[in-house]
């Protein structure tokens, strides 16, 4: 069955309730606008939208969404961590049609535990100064997450 528009943003609502992230799609081909809610196209939390105020901070998470993620993909198709420039998790599923890369799902934002593997993380992008202290306190309302917790984020995300 095709998931309508809506169906999967209800889907989406309930697996961002469920984990207490966001999830963002990036579409490379133009196949998932169809059925991706315009909304899940952007990082949709305060600390993102917040920090992208900053026009040096944007071009960091776009140079990390749009160039690292695609190149961490093409040498490993599985599903991986990425660490951003202000030291935040964020899971990425890629998506594949027929073998073909054709967008992925950016699953988080989440602090790492303090006995967090850090090994477990694929990508990381050199970090940056956290430029305010509101950016300071809306880092520190970020949800925390152990490894079981990502191992079940990309379990369900499978599901997508």
């Amino acid at each position: 069955m095709f998931l309508s528009k809506m169906n999967f943003q209800e889907s989406l609502e309930s697996f961002e309730r469920g984990f207490g992230c966001s999830v963002c799609i990036y579409d490379y081909s133009g196949r998932l606008a169809p059925i991706v809610p315009a909304v899940s196209m952007f990082h949709a939390n305060a600390f993102c939208a917040e920090l992208k105020k900053s026009e040096t901070l944007m071009k960091k998470c776009l140079h990390c969404d749009m160039t690292l993620i695609k190149r961490s993909i093409g040498r490993n198709k599985a599903p991986f961590l990425k660490y951003c420039h202000l030291e935040i998790l964020e899971a990425v599923r890629p998506i594949y049609e027929h073998g073909i890369l054709i967008g992925n799902i950016l699953l988080g934002i989440f602090r790492p535990a303090p006995k967090f593997n850090k090994a477990l993380i694929s990508l990381r992008q050199r970090p940056s100064k956290i430029p305010s202290e509101k950016i300071k306190a809306l880092k520190k309302r970020i949800p925390i997450a152990n490894e079981e917790k990502i191992q079940d984020l990309f379990k369900q995300a499978e599901l997508l």
